[in-house]
């Protein structure tokens, strides 16, 4: 368990649960030179949310309807301002993406602390990307609590930037 993580004010927390993970194919955006990303610990969401795999690329979208789905399972990082505003052009805000605050439970290590009568439950409040536009359709597919692109239990393989068309994101 962590303890006396020191947060400071000009630092967030942003919760990634897809290809930005460790071992996806996203990962080195949070090991750029362009702003600091530490990995906090392993969280899942508070809410139940959507996570689906759209689209010809196979990418995994949260979907902005709390309530529905899934907890979701991934991780937490403390990152400046500079990889704040990397991870925002990466993930395409405010058009394809939106950041969006919501609270998670961490698995590892507390930043808040809200005790129950269940016991203690380590919350930390943090950044996510997730989209607000969506269809029906999109609620119809298969809703996962964890995302892996090298699982081969949906049969959907992450189609990485260097192989897509140039066509868009």
């Amino acid at each position: 368990m962590r303890t006396g993580f020191a947060f400071s004010d000009t630092m967030d927390l942003v919760f990634v649960y897809g290809t930005l993970k460790t071992s996806q194919p996203n990962h080195n955006v949070l090991e750029k030179e362009i702003g600091k990303a530490e990995f906090v610990g392993n969280a899942r969401t508070v809410l139940q949310f959507p996570l689906v795999i759209r689209g010809k690329y196979n990418i995994p979208y949260l979907l902005n309807s709390p309530g529905r789905g899934h907890q979701i399972f991934g991780e937490v990082y403390r990152v400046d301002h500079a990889m704040l505003t990397t991870l925002d052009h990466f993930e395409g805000v405010p058009t394809h993406y939106q950041r969006r605050s919501i609270t998670v439970e961490m698995d590892d290590g507390p930043v808040l602390v809200e005790a129950t009568h269940q016991g203690a439950h380590y919350l930390s409040k943090c950044y996510s990307y997730m989209t607000d536009t969506f269809s029906e359709e999109d609620l119809a597919l298969p809703f996962i609590d964890k995302y892996d692109s090298n699982s081969t239990t949906s049969g959907l393989r992450y189609i990485r930037h260097h192989e897509r068309q140039s066509d868009g994101k």
